[in-house]
């Protein structure tokens, strides 16, 4: 299953003046997390170790991963079960339930130079914005029993 894809979000109303990686930057902050959390699958990490370990130690932020090793796309085939079941249930939402892209955005929702989210910077610092409310979420999901979406 796709969940998400960096050309979904560089095509159509796209800032012009952003190159189409910004586009990969809210999916790379979730990849990030999901390496960082150990939710991938054995083959990717026997595939990708060294720039698996890249990406935990912040020398390469989880979009270029994306972009490198899945072509912009976050699918469930380099997640681990769990990593796929959260992702689900978190970053898709059903209907009004709580998604990954509106706690995205209200993380930088007081930053007055963010006038699209497109314009988070892709940085260890935005990263850190995020992980925790990634991890609350994680640890709401798994507290309720692992449902199919998060509310």
């Amino acid at each position: 299953m796709k969940f998400d894809d960096a050309t979904w979000h560089s095509e159509g109303t796209f800032p012009a003046d952003l190159p189409p990686e910004a586009g990969a930057t809210h999916i790379g902050i979730f990849l990030t997390w999901l390496i960082r959390s150990q939710h991938l699958t054995d083959q990717l990490f026997a595939t990708a170790e060294d720039d698996i370990f890249a990406v935990q130690a912040g020398t390469m932020s989880g979009a270029e991963f994306l972009l490198t090793w899945f072509d912009g796309q976050l699918t469930d085939t380099p997640l681990s079960r769990t990593g796929a079941d959260f992702t689900m249930a978190y970053y898709e939402g059903a209907g009004g339930d709580v998604t990954f892209i509106a706690d995205y955005a209200d993380a930088f929702s007081d930053d007055p130079d963010i006038d699209t989210l497109y314009r988070v910077p892709d940085t260890q610092e935005s990263y850190e914005k995020v992980a925790a409310v990634i991890s609350y979420r994680f640890e709401q999901w798994q507290h309720a029993g692992r449902p199919p979406f998060l509310s």
